[in-house]
């Protein structure tokens, strides 16, 4: 009995493994497709892999949908992925929450989304908050972007080397806003920083460029 009990859990487990390698290979044809350019067996393909709730392949899906201008179907895909915490879903659902594609405008919950996705590791998504908060997007007044979190969200993109935060970091050591005291040093640091992503070197000669990160656009920025 007991053994028989152990084999069916085994077989049930396997039987589960197996429903799942199908959507997993039907998003990988899907994904393989939509990079040789063949949107229409793309779309063939991570369709049943998203209906089955495949994360990625709702994403993916989404992603294409919306350039093909069906918002609301995009929105409907991207909202299952990032349900499951898909970053990728999560970023392109706040894009077109931002600018109300398929969707009601909603500016503080794209925010929101966009730094949840922020937070699970997306680069673009980091650097997109920490631009809303410099330029007032996302419908940021003047006493969020001047406070504690707006420093945070600067320091964030200042690490993985956006150039308008660590920019707006020199200034602010400079002059002691967002609760900073004046540091020179610290102004200094960023200042060099700066010059050094953009191939400048010191006394203001051109030094071999550095690649500067992509600053997606943000909504009402």
């Amino acid at each position: 009995m007991r053994f028989a009990a152990r084999l069916a859990g085994l077989l049930a487990c396997l039987a589960g493994l197996a429903a799942w390698a199908g959507p997993a290979e039907d998003y990988a044809a899907g994904d393989r497709a939509y990079r040789r350019g063949d949107v229409r067996e793309a779309i063939a393909k991570l369709r049943p892999a998203a209906d089955a709730g495949h994360a990625k392949a709702q994403a993916l899906l989404g992603a294409i949908l919306d350039a093909s201008e069906q918002d609301e179907e995009a929105v409907r895909y991207l909202k299952l992925a990032a349900a499951q915490g898909e970053p990728d879903g999560m970023v392109l659902l706040a894009s077109m929450m931002g600018m109300g594609e398929g969707t009601p405008k909603n500016p503080a919950g794209a925010r929101q989304l966009m730094e949840q996705a922020a937070l699970a590791g997306k680069r673009e998504a980091v650097v997109a908050v920490a631009a809303a908060y410099l330029g007032g997007g996302y419908d940021l007044g003047p006493a969020e972007r001047a406070s504690p979190e707006a420093l945070a969200w600067m320091q964030r993109a200042a690490l993985i080397d956006h150039l308008p935060a660590i920019d707006r970091l020199a200034l602010a050591y400079r002059k002691g806003e967002f609760g900073l005291a004046p540091d020179e040093r610290k102004a200094l640091e960023y200042e060099a920083r700066s010059r050094a992503l953009r191939g400048v070197a010191d006394g203001g000669k051109k030094a071999t460029p550095a690649r500067r990160p992509v600053m997606p656009k943000v909504p009402g920025a």
